[in-house]
């Protein structure tokens, strides 16, 4: 659920005072308080942010529909990350866009990075900037954007960089974003702001299951209408939805996943989220906790590693797991029928004795 319904944009050395004079519900000492923002305005770095607007430039585009896209979002986040953010995360959203007689279907991010707040950690101020820039030439390689939005990026980066190093504690909850897809329709602030009005979404499955995996998805579809989420079901073939499934092509999907007889955490998450070709998270700390998991034979360590993932996992929705089920199979002593490892009843291959 988003904690706000809006979204900010501030510059940076205005920030500071709008920042520390409004995040908190209750007034305190007026002179700390100057004291505080003396501080952290002394610690601010032309060196600092005109380094990050020429790191930005120089990533040659930053138009929300190069291919490069992700790889810029990736790039914010480890620099959140470099400057003592270790929870910086990607918040992807799915944007439809015509853009000079092309068709674009795919995901968007905002990178977001926070603080959590003392004594009011649901109460939140916002402190962000687009990364995306205008397109203004026919070439989607060379759009540099330094003014438009590098310059409000850094911002955003040197203020959460100066918070860390002074390792201020604030009341209230901050919340730095670097929104996505701003220039083509304000389309990041508008998913971090929320949909009030509910939404459309894609949600694919696969036919014709023994499991009845159509009829369940149907079911969760209708769910997902009580709470304003209009879900499109469509039903393809497995081979089908799973090549558009890894090709980053499905907004919403519904699996079922045998677990080999394995009553043990490992023989899911780590297939979906260790970089195989299923995993479209691509998380490396899930994938660092789950590799550390896996080569743990202490019982609790072990524990502790994988529920540390899989709360990252729950955190970023990356999967909701929804329940288990065991299938028999009950079959004559007349038929030479061999089960296998991976609960897939082979019946093609079985034959009367």
């Amino acid at each position: 659920m988003k904690l706000v319904r809006y979204s900010l944009y501030f510059l940076c050395l205005g920030a500071f005072l709008i920042l520390l004079t409004t995040c908190k519900k209750e007034e305190s000492d007026e002179e700390l308080k100057e004291a505080v923002i003396r501080t952290l305005l002394q610690d601010i770095s032309v060196d600092s942010i005109r380094n990050d607007v020429v790191w930005l430039q120089n990533m040659g585009t930053r138009f929300c529909l190069a291919g490069n896209h992700r790889d810029v979002a990736l790039k914010i986040r480890k620099k959140f990350r470099d400057i003592g953010y270790p929870d910086a995360e990607l918040d992807s959203f799915w944007v439809v866009k015509t853009f000079r007689n092309v068709m674009y279907e795919q995901k968007q991010y905002n990178v977001i990075a926070s603080v959590e707040g003392t004594d009011y950690p649901d109460s939140v101020c916002v402190v962000g900037g687009h990364y995306d820039n205008i397109l203004r030439t026919e070439d989607l390689t060379v759009v540099p954007g330094a003014n438009d939005n590098a310059s409000g990026t850094a911002a955003v980066l040197e203020i959460a960089r100066v918070l860390k190093e002074n390792e201020y504690k604030p009341k209230s909850t901050i919340i730095f974003i670097a929104f996505g897809a701003e220039e083509i329709g304000l389309y990041g602030s508008k998913d971090f702001a929320g949909y009030p009005n509910g939404f459309e979404v894609t949600f694919s499955t696969y036919s014709g299951s023994i499991t009845s995996v159509d009829q369940m998805a149907d079911a969760i579809a209708g769910y997902l209408a009580k709470v304003g989420i209009k879900a499109k079901l469509v039903q393809l073939q497995y081979s089908a939805m799973r090549e558009k499934f890894q090709g980053g092509k499905v907004q919403l999907a519904f699996w079922t996943w045998g677990s080999n007889s394995i009553n043990d955490v490992s023989a899911i998450v780590d297939y979906w989220f260790m970089h195989t070709t299923d995993d479209i998270a691509r998380d490396p700390k899930v994938l660092a906790l789950l590799t550390a998991a896996g080569g743990e034979m202490n019982v609790e360590k072990r524990k502790a590693l994988y529920k540390e993932a899989l709360q990252i996992i729950a955190r970023q929705a990356y999967t909701v797991p929804l329940f288990t089920w065991v299938t028999n199979y009950c079959f004559s002593s007349e038929l030479d029928f061999t089960p296998h490892s991976d609960e897939t009843p082979r019946f093609f291959l079985a034959k009367w004795k």
